[in-house]
């Protein structure tokens, strides 16, 4: 400490006691700090210029994912995701159906037309009550719904197997990962759509059946409950023949009483 003190009075251009301090050290350990800091930065930026050359280099090599112009079968798909199905549900039938349409129907020549009048005894005309063919309505009215949108997906289906047919090969022929990207997507979104189309036909061959079905059991709860009726009012009419006739009846068998 001494010898420090010494050599610091020692030094021209001091006076009054003023002593000028500099830490060497603290610079050149700031200097060489910077200098790390610098040479890192230097590092990073040469990294990020050589990682941006190389994600330019394989955008290129890769092409343009933008382009969606030219994809083979898009335009397909775009057209049927565009066009609205025929199908129609039980409850939209059901609306449509008012009992008259079937009076009038042949089936293409296949069924005699039942008319909408009949005669009862061979001069007076009976209009029809058109609310108990409304059932049997509904249910043509469905097959032909069916029908209708078995040709409609028929023709939808032909043109998606053409689409994907040809995306494949562009997948299978493509210069650039981007062009079999676009392509093999395209080939995805395409059978997604197809299979879409047959579950449309599948609903409506399954609306069918439900409308079949739902036709059959009214049926039978109609046939229990006219059983039912022509049940109770065979018990009734039986007890009034009983009392004015003095019948007895027992079980099935009907006999004269004695008295």
């Amino acid at each position: 400490m001494k010898k420090k003190l010494l050599i610091l009075t020692l030094l021209p251009g001091l006076s009054n006691g003023a002593v000028s301090v500099t830490d060497y050290g603290h610079i050149l350990t700031s200097k060489l700090n910077q200098t790390v800091n610098y040479l890192e930065y230097v590092q990073e930026v040469t990294e990020a210029v050589a990682q941006t050359k190389n994600q330019i280099e394989e955008l290129r090599r890769l092409g343009d994912f933008g382009d969606f112009v030219h994809i083979e079968g898009l335009d397909t798909l775009f057209k049927d995701l565009s066009t609205e199905s025929l199908f129609k549900d039980i409850d939209a039938i059901k609306d449509l159906t008012d009992g008259k349409q079937i009076l009038s129907n042949t089936g293409g020549g296949l069924f005699k037309e039942i008319g909408e009048n009949f005669s009862f005894d061979g001069e007076t005309e009976i209009e029809r009550d058109t609310d108990r063919y409304k059932p049997a309505e509904a249910l043509q009215r469905q097959v032909n719904n069916y029908k209708e949108v078995q040709a409609q997906t028929a023709e939808r289906r032909g043109e998606l197997k053409e689409a994907i047919a040809k995306a494949q090969v562009v997948a299978q022929t493509a210069t650039t990962e981007a062009e079999a990207a676009k392509a093999n997507a395209t080939v995805a979104a395409l059978q997604n759509e197809l299979q879409t189309v047959n579950q449309e036909e599948l609903a409506a061959a399954n609306a069918v059946q439900m409308q079949q079905a739902e036709i059959e059991a009214q049926e039978k709860a109609e046939k229990e409950a006219l059983a039912e009726q022509t049940q109770k009012e065979f018990g009734e009419s039986g007890e009034r023949m009983k009392k004015a006739y003095g019948l007895k009846i027992k079980r099935s068998k009907i006999s004269w009483d004695d008295e």
